[in-house]
């Protein structure tokens, strides 16, 4: 199935999900890095981009375009199989996850995992700023130790 043309220098990428701001937020993340082949909303849509040309990465969310099964999904990896399928959603059970694995998808981005990099970001922002307060902390308590240690260090010398 597909086309074959020559391979470019970037990937070759292809968004399918419903949700505009999702596929911008993609397209954003992903910067330069790749050619962004088409952003499509419906299965037609990416039936029709697939066949124009065939991308190296598919991001999908599966659950949002009118896929009547996981059947679709398997036929989709048979007859693409150079594509390396993406799945993005807000969350995957784990039934989800075994029809998925099932299908051959080894590849899963959250929607909601930006939330989760940010918490990551902002918990090691503070650990670092504790630990900059706690060094502060020692620094002043080594230098009072040591003014005390001079001043009983005189009176015994007296």
């Amino acid at each position: 199935m597909g086309n074959d043309q020559p391979k470019s220098d970037k990937p070759v990428i292809l968004i399918a999900d419903i949700q505009y701001l999702v596929a911008e937020g993609l397209k954003s993340a992903l910067g330069n890095s790749y050619m962004l082949h088409d952003c499509v909303q419906s299965k037609s849509e990416l039936l029709q981009a697939m066949r124009r040309k065939v991308p190296d990465i598919l991001f999908i969310d599966f659950g949002s375009l009118d896929f009547e099964g996981y059947g679709e999904l398997r036929i989709l990896k048979t007859d693409y199989p150079q594509t390396q399928i993406v799945i993005i959603a807000n969350s995957i059970s784990s039934a989800e996850f075994n029809e998925y694995s099932h299908c051959g998808i080894r590849h899963f981005l959250l929607k909601n995992s930006g939330r989760e990099i940010k918490g990551l970001q902002e918990m090691i922002a503070g650990l670092e700023v504790k630990l900059q307060d706690h060094q502060t902390q020692i620094a002043a308590l080594t230098t009072t130790v040591n003014e005390r240690d001079i001043e009983i260090g005189e009176l015994n010398i007296l």
